[in-house]
């Protein structure tokens, strides 16, 4: 028995194909987790499902406020980290950005149980 709680900033159910590729390519992954995988794979597992919180409505505003922090620390970070990967920073949180006012990513904590 036990508890398996997590969290995942994940593509939402039924995202259409190839909308995360520039989300996807700034992470180096193929594909993400959603709600309904984590819990398909739960089930097969025999795990659970004790709750799930969706905290999706979170996920654009926490990388809305990561780049307004990264832009306003930039010049403290010159020197320290090349312009080249602050722009890359920027661009693929734009693309978090974008992708989570369209609805197209979630975020939330997830709680499965294996029983006793």
């Amino acid at each position: 028995g036990g508890d398996f709680i997590f969290t995942d900033p994940m593509q939402a159910d039924n995202v259409p194909a190839g909308v995360l590729q520039p989300v996807l390519d700034r992470i180096h992954l193929q594909s993400m987790g959603s709600f309904s995988q984590y819990t398909k794979l739960a089930n097969q597992l025999n795990l659970k499902k004790i709750k799930i919180e969706d905290l999706s409505t979170h996920l654009t505003r926490h990388y809305t406020r990561v780049k307004e922090e990264l832009i306003h620390k930039k010049q403290l970070l010159e020197g320290h980290v090349s312009e080249s990967y602050i722009e890359k920073m920027l661009s693929g949180l734009q693309h978090w950005i974008e992708a989570g006012k369209k609805g197209y990513l979630a975020w939330g904590i997830l709680h499965f149980q294996k029983p006793a």
